[in-house]
């Protein structure tokens, strides 16, 4: 069975391709509860200089280190998500191969998570965002026989 992989930081749907149609049956879908989050609420607490009370002996001042983008840090833990789950269910055999799609950035976060064993199993990488995209327009993107320039990308 070949598996349609359409992601994005927000969600990931997975697709197969109906047997003598042109239309795609959503298999799941996976979502990402940190993705739609706005940076404050990503936030616990604000880099910078601050003072602290060390009881009798007075108070000290300290700096924290600036953080890491805390939506770079939520996209990474999703793709981090999906490779494992793309990992346990090609162990169960859910399917042979696979079409992955994302945004170029996001599609990267994708592929750098991934074994080679399971990066093998991709047939194409299409660097596009067709998250908000219907099914029934999706199979024009994905299918090998409408766009033929999407070559196999080796992996890295």
């Amino acid at each position: 069975m070949h598996w349609y992989v359409v992601a994005s930081q927000k969600e990931a749907r997975i697709f197969v391709k109906l047997s003598g149609t042109t239309q795609l049956k959503l298999l799941q879908s996976l979502t990402n509860p940190l993705g739609a989050l706005k940076r404050s609420a990503l936030i616990k607490k604000q880099a910078g200089r601050g003072v602290k009370s060390v009881g009798q002996a007075g108070s000290i001042n300290y700096s924290m280190p600036k953080r890491h983008d805390p939506h770079e840090d939520a996209i990474s833990q999703f793709s981090r998500d999906l490779a494992h789950f793309f990992e346990a269910e090609k162990l169960k055999r859910s399917f042979d191969s696979m079409t992955v799609v994302a945004a170029p950035h996001f599609l990267g976060k994708i592929k750098s998570e991934m074994s080679p064993d399971l990066q093998h199993c991709v047939t194409h990488w299409i660097k596009k965002d067709l998250q908000k995209s219907p099914p029934h327009e999706l199979i024009h993107f994905l299918s090998p026989t409408v766009r033929p320039v999407i070559g196999r990308l080796a992996p890295r």
